[in-house]
């Protein structure tokens, strides 16, 4: 293994706010290929795991020669990264809706496109988000990279609790409760009903909430 050093992943963490701290570019950490077992594992660079381990290699100097006298701009790429929600209501995607957003204390305005997606560009470090629909005034809060793997009951549990299918804490605890949810998603989604997280509740899971 080259030289470098490993980051323990903290909960609210991920590939890309990782990168920012480091002053990399997220895709040279995931790609790395110290990191193969971890992209492997957990496929999507925007959803770890608490305790995951990453690696991180070591900086290189890049030289570029310039113009003196001149003025010249330099762009840190991969920054911002952007934050894609989709609203419906009564199962129609809500088009060009006007909304607020607020990311860690500073506030913007758009409008969704036509298939009801808020597409906001946020730093990688960002850890919360307000978004206010302003013609009903609904707010939603979210906490940015907090959701778990789909691989994880935590990750489960998020993903059915953000859809309405499921109400109660998100942990690694099973449940009665988990059960029931699950079996109601998968009567909605068309999956042979069984209260069983396997790959194709898992799939669906993944389609209908995003990565």
């Amino acid at each position: 293994m080259s030289e470098g050093s490993t980051h323990t992943v903290r909960q609210g963490e991920c590939v890309a706010s990782i990168a920012a701290q480091y002053g990399f570019h997220p895709g040279t950490i995931w790609k790395a290929p110290e990191n193969a077992a971890l992209r492997e594992l957990r496929k999507e660079p925007h959803i770890l795991r608490p305790g995951d381990s990453l690696y991180i290699p070591q900086k290189s100097v890049k030289y570029v020669s310039i113009m003196t006298d001149n003025k010249h701009r330099f762009v840190r790429s991969g920054v911002p990264e952007i934050l894609s929600i989709q609203f419906f209501l009564n199962e129609q995607p809500r088009s060009h809706s006007q909304f607020d957003v607020m990311i860690d204390g500073v506030s913007s305005s758009s409008a969704t496109d036509g298939n009801g997606v808020a597409r906001i560009t946020i730093p990688p470090e960002a850890k919360r988000a307000t978004v206010t629909l302003t013609d009903t005034n609904e707010q939603f809060e979210l906490k940015l990279g907090f959701m778990d793997p789909v691989t994880e009951i935590a990750g489960i549990k998020g993903r059915l609790l953000s859809l309405g299918f499921y109400h109660g804490v998100v942990d690694d605890t099973d449940s009665a409760d988990l059960a029931a949810a699950i079996k109601e998603f998968q009567l909605a989604a068309g999956l042979t009903v069984n209260g069983e997280v396997d790959d194709n509740t898992r799939r669906k899971l993944l389609e209908a909430y995003g990565e």
